[in-house]
């Protein structure tokens, strides 16, 4: 627990020290000195993690050609793919998806000059990373896609925030482009990114810059996520034999009767929260 707490210090002190001192280098020094402490701890660990034995037995069976009982999304399959083939077993696993974890944030809060970014991500984000890998992964990388699509809608002056609709077409698709790889990216290390990308893309169309119109409906999402809908049951029926039964069964034989943070829905919803407060 030492180890940890040493951790927090470290990226706590790297991450003010960057932020109230406005010299870009030694900003930029204390960031680095940040991803690269969580990296190695993450990188480096050994039968830490709720999932760690799942993923390993995952790529014991994987890396023997044994055949698999649920999909696993190709993104990760690729990671245990290149690990298998050069022979860099499940450590390399490990290695790999620490990686994954923390850098897209961390190239982020160097583009943007945002040490408390990558706090945010460190807070929110660092110690799940070490159970729900593909999860993260995916996370952080949307993280990047969404700065990315909502760039061009802002003016270079942030003080002003108002929206800049009067980009050329070619940047536009550049951007979408971009915004698009990220997206596909992401969706490769869960599919849950998919349903984000869905909402994400059409916020604009629905013009959902508005705190007035996210706020109801971010809160109607809660409400039908905590009171059981005939639609909520559906989903839960539907997947309850699926891959994705763990997040919906729980142990439990009708996840819709109880609320409990543990508890499928409850997981879905802290999930929620942690993605609501970091995004935004």
């Amino acid at each position: 627990m030492l180890i940890y707490w040493c951790l927090f210090l470290i990226v706590t002190i790297n991450t003010f020290v960057g932020h109230f001192i406005k010299n870009k280098y030694i900003s930029g020094i204390c960031l680095f000195i940040s991803f690269l402490a969580m990296f190695v701890l993450s990188a480096f660990r050994k039968e830490i993690g709720a999932d760690y034995y799942n993923y390993l037995v995952f790529f014991e069976k994987y890396s023997r050609g044994f055949k698999i009982e649920r999909d696993v999304e190709i993104g990760y399959e690729i990671i245990n793919r290149i690990c298998v083939e050069l022979g860099l077993g499940f450590n390399g696993v490990i290695v790999i998806t620490s990686f994954l974890c923390c850098f897209p944030v961390y190239f982020l809060s160097q583009k943007i000059d945002k040490p408390l970014l990558f706090y945010a991500y460190f807070l929110l984000y660092y110690a799940m990373s070490y159970c729900v890998i593909r999860q993260c992964i995916g996370t952080s990388i949307a993280v990047v896609a969404t700065y990315y699509f909502i760039e061009p809608y802002y003016q270079t002056d942030m003080d002003s925030l108002l929206l800049k609709f009067n980009l050329k077409k070619e940047k536009r698709y550049n951007i979408s482009i971009k915004v698009l790889l990220l997206a596909l990216l992401a969706c490769s290390f869960h599919k849950i990114m998919i349903a984000y990308f869905v909402v994400l893309f059409m916020a604009p169309i629905f013009k959902l810059n508005n705190p007035k119109k996210v706020i109801p409906i971010a809160f109607a999402a809660v409400m039908i996520g905590l009171i059981g809908t005939p639609i909520i049951t559906f989903l839960s029926n539907h997947f309850s034999e699926g891959s994705y039964s763990r997040y919906f069964s729980s142990g439990r034989s009708n996840v819709t009767i109880v609320r409990e943070i543990g508890s499928g829905y409850g997981i879905i919803l802290r999930y929620f929260i942690y993605v609501v407060s970091f995004i935004t």
